[in-house]
């Protein structure tokens, strides 16, 4: 059986597929034939019991679909039997990933209350030409901060908001709010998709937004999506799961407990099998799914650790992405196209300011990068 050495293991929980709403760029709109199924506790056990006595601490995120739609009696469940299954004391941690309109007073106080990390999407001041529901989403978001939670949020960029991003991050950094951005994705061909945008439009725009959270002074959010860039240039850190490979300590698992590297749209090929095949999720990797998309994803990492000058940062990227390029087994050239033109970027910007007094530094730039920057002159000093 193969046992990678992690003690940690990340598992992107689907309860159901059914979703509220119907967002026009979201790949969970194409599985018409899981609408309305549902995940059963027996299945939800079954998951507990072959992951949390394996591993030392382990991440649930429960995902979707909307995963809100199962109702706050499925989580109360849900809670309470990761504590009967838990006889070892891992540490299980629990977040969501939800569209916030669902949420009420009694919902917010429970995932508070047992320490849900809540994370919504929006689409800044165009998110009602892309996600609609701009007020149900806001007042879910209203009703977790009333009851003492936090949500951060991923806003999408694509064709509607390419052009507004520096309005989207006035908006959120004067509400408070932190975010991320992620890059529209779609399947060639490109100009048949009503909200691609191309890859030089995307860097040059994104860029632009990077040079204007670096020197905003004012600013008071988290813009992850720059800050793993900034993060890995000064100190070789990284955390997304996309510059890292997830193979071994990431799983997605659906409402029917079949078993996929995460969440997005796999191929049968490269199905793990279902919680019901296994007593040990280490099993799965022994699938001949799991085994075929490392034997693909690898073909892909060796060929960018030859010929890509940051393959050290992305690390060949996410599989999910390169499978929406074509083929698993070479990357995605749209996000590769990006991520070398946002990185040369951040690195060019980064590095003038390396021996620049702290006075200085203090005076011009986001008061986070200042932080960073002091931080790596002291490690260096010291």
């Amino acid at each position: 059986m193969k046992r990678f050495p992690y003690k940690h293991i990340s598992v992107l929980i689907m309860p159901t597929d059914y979703c509220n709403m119907n967002c026009v760029y979201c790949f969970n709109g194409r599985k018409e034939y899981y609408k309305n199924k549902v995940m059963t506790l027996e299945t939800l056990n079954k998951i507990y019991s072959i992951t949390i006595p394996y591993y030392e601490k382990v991440n649930f995120i429960w995902h979707g679909g909307e995963p809100l739609s199962m109702g706050i009696e499925f989580y109360k469940k849900a809670v309470l039997m990761q504590k009967e299954i838990n006889k070892n004391g891992a540490i299980i941690e629990n977040s969501i990933q939800s569209n916030l309109t669902l949420f009420d007073d009694e919902l917010a106080t429970f995932f508070v209350e047992n320490n849900f990390r809540v994370g919504g999407s929006f689409d800044g001041i165009k998110n009602e030409e892309t996600r609609h529901n701009t007020e149900k989403i806001l007042a879910g978001r209203d009703v977790m901060i009333r009851n003492g939670g936090r949500v951060g949020f991923i806003c999408v960029v694509q064709n509607k908001n390419i052009n507004c991003l520096i309005d989207d991050y006035e908006w959120f950094n004067s509400r408070g709010i932190n975010y991320t951005i992620n890059p529209y994705l779609c399947a060639p061909p490109y100009e048949k998709d009503v909200l691609f945008v191309s890859a030089k439009q995307y860097s040059q725009k994104v860029c632009e937004l990077f040079d204007y959270w670096f020197a905003d002074k004012r600013c008071k959010i988290h813009i992850s999506y720059f800050e793993e860039f900034v993060n890995y240039i000064i100190f070789g850190k990284k955390t997304l799961c996309c510059y890292n490979s997830c193979l071994g300590k990431h799983i997605g698992i659906h409402y029917n407990g079949e078993i996929y590297n995460c969440n997005r749209d796999f191929p049968l090929e490269y199905s793990f099998g279902n919680v019901y095949d296994y007593s040990d999720i280490h099993e799965c990797f022994d699938s001949t799914g799991f085994q075929l998309l490392v034997k693909h994803a690898v073909e892909r990492r060796n060929y960018c650790k030859e010929h890509c000058e940051i393959y050290e940062f992305c690390a060949g990227g996410c599989n999910s992405s390169a499978l929406v390029g074509g083929d698993l087994t070479k990357a995605n050239d749209y996000v590769c196209g990006i991520i070398k033109s946002v990185y040369k970027h951040i690195k060019d910007r980064l590095t003038k300011w390396f021996y620049v007094p702290e006075t200085e530094c203090r005076a011009e730039l986001n008061p986070w990068v200042y932080k960073q920057l002091t931080k790596y002159k002291e490690e260096k000093t010291n």
